[in-house]
């Protein structure tokens, strides 16, 4: 799958966060990078696909490509090709139903993606205008290359913008959380197992 590979070689390109994210962080960028670089030969997923239930907001998503910075754009167009092929989920939160019915997940390499990989998950996350993404939290590390506007927190710290092609890096088990304004919010995320 052409989109696929693309995909793989523009984010591992992508991974080059700025030093101002921490030594840990290019720590991590450097293993994802090291990882998506063997990512071509793990076995493909033969499970069936599931459509993005937020459809709307990738079709937002995609209608504004040819405006993003142009070093967001490949990887964007191949991300929107993948669409029908990605097994998207919601993350259920029974104690915020509003969110459960505004965004959606998929991951593109790991233990449900198309690649299937257990040292390495690379997904996406989709939310939808005016909405939380709740506090949680994992155990590895991740860093997320940010696609759209949106807002960002850990902890109890104050809400940012990391801006169109920003990062944000979240240590091991730190609480963090998105939030969207005015239109939704589409981040790649990608954790080393």
């Amino acid at each position: 799958m052409i989109a696929l590979n693309n995909f793989i070689e523009e984010l591992q390109a992508l991974l080059q966060v700025p030093a101002e994210l921490g030594a840990e962080a290019l720590d991590v960028a450097q293993v994802l990078r090291q990882r998506l670089a063997a990512a071509h030969s793990l076995p493909k997923n033969t499970n069936t696909s599931e459509p993005c239930p937020i459809a709307n907001a990738l079709d937002l998503f995609a209608n504004g490509i040819e405006s993003m910075p142009s070093n967001l754009r490949l990887i964007s167009r191949n991300l929107v090709a993948l669409r029908d092929h990605l097994i998207w989920y919601r993350r259920q939160e029974p104690d915020y139903p509003a969110f459960m019915h505004a965004h959606a997940n998929a991951q593109i390499i790991g233990p449900q993606g198309l690649l299937l990989s257990d040292d390495l998950m690379v997904g996406v996350s989709l939310v939808n205008a005016h909405t939380t993404y709740p506090d949680h939290w994992h155990p590895p590390a991740e860093i997320y290359l940010v696609l759209t506007p949106g807002l960002w927190r850990q902890n109890e710290d104050e809400w940012h913008e990391p801006g169109i092609g920003g990062y944000v890096y979240n240590p091991p088990n730190i609480v963090h959380a998105m939030q969207t304004q005015q239109s939704p919010l589409l981040a790649i995320w990608c954790l080393p197992l």
